[in-house]
């Protein structure tokens, strides 16, 4: 919504790059919540608005794509890769990113590492990792990239899928196996809570658990000592995003941008 939008340090800050840099170059960024105007009134009356075009952030509907082509407007995606179907789109490493936060905490000696993701109740049944469904393309990536890193020193990930609230029991069980996981990576904000969650269990970060966060929660690392990061790059998100939605308006042909990650 339109809060989670202008407020919330992911998205606002990319929002902020992209409103800075279009500006520069005459263009207004009025940014739109699918949640509140919906798909149809969304793609119905952009000529009564006067858009210049349309930049998607995480969206990946196949059909809002292809209303938007049919009414002629420049597209550009932002965090979702939309190349395939001939959208420019700038991405993060995301597989890189998983891999990155599983070979750190290999290289500090754990061999049990379970990695910790948001179960999103719509998202169902397009493909599988092993024996575990996806939940977003993004968290796929990561996933999988902490899985290869695993399996390439002959380890075998865990998998903890979180719902809301986060559920103390099932991390209960989980930690105290007798082969319980010594690390743990969480995606897209979660290490802040899942820090949070052990430490009322009696588990402190990084003494008893070591913990890597990737992504939009890892501003929780600033209070949380002993919490490790991937940091992705929001404010370089916003300026390729706006980078690619002027070379589309000049006529280039679509590409990628895949912005690299680092650990810290």
């Amino acid at each position: 919504d339109s809060a989670f939008l202008d407020h919330v340090p992911y998205p606002a800050r990319c929002l902020g790059t992209l409103r800075t840099t279009l500006k520069a170059h005459g263009f207004t960024l009025a940014p739109r919540s699918l949640k509140e105007q919906g798909l149809v009134d969304l793609a119905a009356h952009p000529f009564e608005r006067r858009w210049a075009g349309a930049i998607f952030l995480e969206i990946e509907s196949g059909r809002l794509v292809e209303e938007f082509r049919e009414i002629g407007l420049p597209l550009v995606s932002m965090d979702f890769d939309l190349y395939r179907a001939a959208v420019p789109s700038v991405t993060f490493a995301n597989l890189g990113a998983g891999f990155l936060a599983a070979k750190h905490l290999l290289a500090q000696g754990h061999r049990r590492i379970v990695f910790v993701r948001k179960v999103y109740s719509g998202l169902r049944a397009r493909s599988r990792i092993g024996s575990h469904m996806p939940l977003d393309p993004v968290s796929d990536d990561r996933m999988r990239g902490c899985q290869l890193a695993l399996q390439e020193a002959g380890l075998q990930p865990l998998f903890l899928e979180k719902r809301e609230p986060l559920e103390k029991e099932n991390l209960h069980a989980l930690f105290a196996r007798r082969d319980a996981p010594t690390a743990a990576i969480a995606d897209n904000g979660l290490a802040a809570d899942l820090a949070a969650a052990l430490a009322e269990l009696g588990y402190a970060v990084p003494a008893d658990v070591s913990l890597v966060g990737i992504g939009a929660g890892c501003a929780a690392s600033n209070a949380s000592p002993g919490l490790a990061s991937i940091r992705l790059d929001y404010e370089g998100l916003g300026r390729e995003a706006a980078r690619l939605f002027l070379e589309t308006l000049e006529g280039a042909p679509p590409r990628r941008v895949v912005l690299p990650v680092r650990l810290d």
